[in-house]
Formats: C-alpha cells, sequence, structure tokens
C-alpha cells in the first residue's frame, strides 16, 4: 500500500470515527415533557390541564392539543408550537 492511500485510508477512518454516531443517532424523543417545558418557557404554569393536552400532541391530535392548551389559557401561537414539540 503506497504512503497516500494509508493517509487517505487514516483519513477516512477519522471521519467515519467522528462523524459516524451522529449519522446514526436516534431523533429527539417526543413527549409531554418536551410540550410542558415549552409552554414554562413561554411563561405558562404547566398542570394536569396542560400535560393532557400535550398528550393528545404526543398522539398526533394537534386540534386537540391546541384547544386544550387554548382552554387552559395558552394564547393560540404558543399552544400550537408546544403541541409540535410534543409531536416532533
Amino acid at each position: 500500500m503506497s504512503r497516500i492511500s494509508r493517509v487517505i485510508t487514516t483519513m477516512f477512518a477519522v471521519a467515519v470515527a467522528v462523524v459516524g454516531p451522529t449519522m446514526v443517532a436516534a431523533p429527539a424523543q417526543a413527549d409531554v415533557a418536551a410540550c410542558t417545558s415549552y409552554l414554562e418557557e413561554m411563561g405558562y404554569y404547566a398542570d394536569t390541564e396542560t400535560d393532557a393536552a400535550c398528550a393528545a400532541g404526543e398522539e398526533g391530535d394537534l386540534q386537540e392539543c391546541t384547544e386544550g392548551l387554548h382552554q387552559a389559557g395558552v394564547d393560540w401561537p404558543y399552544a400550537t408550537r408546544a403541541c409540535h414539540e410534543a409531536r416532533s
């Protein structure tokens, strides 16, 4: 094996070792905690009512989620984003 081939092989191996784990990492887990955490960051208080709404968002029912959060006092834009946090 020539020297240039060894250098290229070594560089490739290093690149795979560094980048490989990030390519196979699992996507972020969507859950009620992500939804309620977002609400708290926006200044809202998370309680059983918001947890239930966020759980609907986690299941994919964005309409029930946003309506439930709005009924709990969350403004529409924040409710929509929180529900997407639960789903994504």
